[in-house]
């Protein structure tokens, strides 16, 4: 019996990854912890959680911190696709 390989499909950002363009952009823009929180509409520990690499992130959220940090989604999750699948 043989096996049909499946598509090849590039591997989703990983958690860490996306914490660290977070990171990234938030000490760009001179923001503390806390500050990003609060522009985004969330709690210091989630930013603290998503920066650190301990969640996935929620379209939600990326969306929130983009706009709290001025910038596209696509700047904090390259693949959206891969990670959500939309």
């Amino acid at each position: 019996m043989s096996t049909v390989p499946l598509p090849w499909h590039p591997p989703a950002p990983s958690s860490r990854a996306i914490g660290v363009r977070i990171r990234r952009l938030r000490l760009s823009r001179f923001l503390t912890q806390e500050q990003l929180a609060q522009a985004a509409g969330l709690g210091r520990a989630t930013i603290r959680r998503l920066e650190g690499g301990k969640v996935r992130p929620r379209l939600g959220t990326i969306t929130a911190l983009a706009a709290a940090l001025d910038t596209r989604p696509e700047e904090l999750v390259p693949d959206p696709a891969a990670l959500w699948g939309v």
